[in-house]
């Protein structure tokens, strides 16, 4: 099929997902695409032959880069939904106790009479009893946790 009619197929359904479906059956694999329909076998085809052309000499730089890119994914949409995200909480003013603590970064003493709020890593998977007198003292902590996070999404991803 001629790379014009892929091109102009591609630019024309750029807002479709598609999906594989396997048959167990027959061992087909079918390509569908999102409302359903089973793509023409034309199209398909090429589609196929041109991903093959892509992907079957693909040096293994290009290869890394994409494994990279996937792993960046990753890491971005976990920190979007399961952070780590520092928190800031304010002090209560109606408190009959005054409370205080030691910052676990720096040790400053933070007290609910004398300062307005603290600071605490939050999300689902990273809750922790620790608390942080400022930004300034949770964002490093924050970092590490994430540059840990980052490294670990490019070893399951085989980033080299």
């Amino acid at each position: 099929m001629d790379k014009n009619v892929i091109r102009e197929y591609i630019k024309n359904n750029k807002r479709i997902n598609y999906h594989f479906d396997y048959e167990e059956d027959s061992g087909k694999v079918k390509l569908f695409n999102d409302e359903g329909y089973e793509i023409d076998p034309k199209i398909a085809l090429a589609l196929a032959e041109e991903l093959n052309h892509t992907y079957k000499n693909m040096s293994e730089y290009d290869l890394n880069e994409i494994k990279k890119q996937n792993a960046e994914n990753e890491y971005w949409h976990y920190t979007l939904c399961y952070g780590p995200n520092s928190l800031e909480t304010a002090f209560r003013k109606n408190l009959k106790r005054k409370w205080s603590f030691s910052c676990k970064n720096c040790g400053k003493k933070v007290s609910s009479d004398k300062d307005k709020s603290w600071w605490r890593i939050s999300g689902p998977n990273y809750e922790s009893s620790n608390k942080y007198c400022s930004k300034k003292c949770i964002d490093p902590i924050i970092s590490d946790i994430r540059s840990d996070l980052k490294a670990s999404m490019y070893k399951s991803f085989d980033v080299q």
